[in-house]
């Protein structure tokens, strides 16, 4: 393979992650514009129900969008580029995890700012910053499912990626 192929190869998890959050964050962005539009967003609060049952329900339909956008981004990638995957399990985990931290993060920013004005230039700017830590995992794990590389810091990232999660998941519940 050429030398320009090699360097594609080796930055392509990194590009399906960075392309999978950017367009995360544009679906995230419309999260609440339903509500907002239709001005059932003070009637939703208004519920006798817990307003994390709110959020957690929230967070669930985006995480169900986005990942079933990207069990049909990967698998396209992984057929296209002709790469032997090692583990099909770890990539559905993979996607789970990544996707769940997105999500809450992402639910939880979108409810912040569903007043502002700017939303859509003020989301991007507060969610990659805190995204951060969950993008290096997802593309380190992405690297040695598909090519077996740096295994023995796998499971480092997994355990980091899982507590990220966690983290997230009980700030929305906590909200």
């Amino acid at each position: 393979i050429g030398e320009d192929t090699r360097i594609f190869m080796i930055t392509l998890p990194g590009i399906i992650w960075v392309v999978f959050f950017f367009t995360g964050v544009l679906g995230l962005g419309k999260s609440f514009l339903q509500e907002l539009e239709s001005d059932c967003l003070g009637g939703l609060l208004s519920s006798p129900v817990e307003r994390s049952v709110l959020f957690l329900g929230k967070m669930l339909a985006n995480t169900l969008f986005l990942m079933i956008t990207l069990l049909i981004f990967i698998p396209s990638v992984i057929i296209l580029f002709g790469i032997e995957l090692r583990s099909w399990y770890g990539l559905f985990s993979l996607v789970f995890f990544g996707t769940v931290g997105l999500s809450s993060l992402g639910t939880l920013l979108s409810a912040l700012t569903i007043s502002v004005k700017g939303k859509e230039l003020l989301l991007p700017v507060i969610i990659f910053p805190l995204m951060i830590p969950g993008l290096l995992c997802v593309v380190n794990i992405t690297e040695f499912l598909f090519f077996g590389e740096n295994q023995e810091e796998a499971w480092s990232w997994w355990k980091l990626l899982i507590g990220f999660d966690v983290i997230l998941f009980l700030c929305i519940i906590r909200t």
